[in-house]
């Protein structure tokens, strides 16, 4: 049972294995993020700001990438998604003004050392 999208067969097969891939690279990018996360807050050198932005930067470039291999992987092709991701970026961006100015402002506050984690 399959559905022509253009030059692409969805399949039942293929959005089960599309799936079980996501979950499983997912999974495993969380896996690696947890322990890059607990290896990086054990380092001495590092300051506790720097730490916490490394592990989180970590955790949330891994779950991308493996997001990114399971689909290309399954063999949707990706370049047909940047036209629609472009718009979806400039509605997102035009809706999470607040929200990403107060993410870029945390990282701005941990990479300036002001502030450590913790502090109350």
């Amino acid at each position: 049972l399959a559905i022509p999208l253009g030059a692409v067969r969805l399949s039942a097969l293929m959005v089960v294995k599309a799936a079980l891939l996501l979950i499983a690279t997912v999974w495993l990018a969380v896996v690696v993020g947890k322990y890059i996360d607990e290896r990086v807050r054990i380092s001495e050198e590092l300051t506790p700001s720097i730490r916490v932005l490394v592990g989180k930067v970590a955790k949330v470039g891994l779950v991308l990438v493996a997001g990114v291999i399971a689909l290309s992987s399954v063999g949707l092709d990706l370049t047909a998604l940047t036209i629609f991701s472009g718009a979806v970026g400039v509605g997102l961006a035009f809706g999470l003004q607040k929200v990403v100015s107060n993410f870029v402002s945390g990282i701005i506050i941990l990479l300036d050392k002001s502030i450590k984690p913790g502090d109350t």
